[in-house]
C-alpha cells in the first residue's frame, strides 16, 4: 500500500485537482461515487484494473491524502 499526504489542512481544491490529475493519468479508471462523510470529509474511490486507490479530504486529521494500491509518485509531482 502506499500513502501520500498531500497537505496537512483541509483542501477541496486540491482534492478536486487530485481527482483529476488521477482521472486524466489513467483514462480508463473506474470511478465510484463520491462519497460525503458527516464531518464534511470527502472520499473518493477508483479501481484500475482491481487495484484501489482512495482520495480524501478528512476532516478528523485536516489533510488531504491518497492510499493507494499502485505507485502514484509520478503523477502527484505536480500537486505538491
Amino acid at each position: 500500500m502506499y500513502s501520500y499526504t498531500l497537505a496537512r489542512e483541509i483542501n477541496s481544491q486540491l482534492f478536486k485537482e487530485t481527482c483529476d490529475k488521477i482521472e486524466k493519468s489513467f483514462p480508463f479508471v473506474e470511478k465510484k461515487k463520491l462519497l460525503i462523510d458527516v464531518d464534511g470529509s470527502l472520499l473518493q474511490d477508483y479501481f484500475i484494473n482491481g487495484k484501489k486507490i482512495r482520495v480524501q479530504n478528512d476532516c478528523d486529521v485536516y489533510s488531504v491524502y491518497v492510499d493507494s494500491e499502485i505507485d502514484l509518485k509520478d503523477i502527484f509531482v505536480s500537486l505538491v
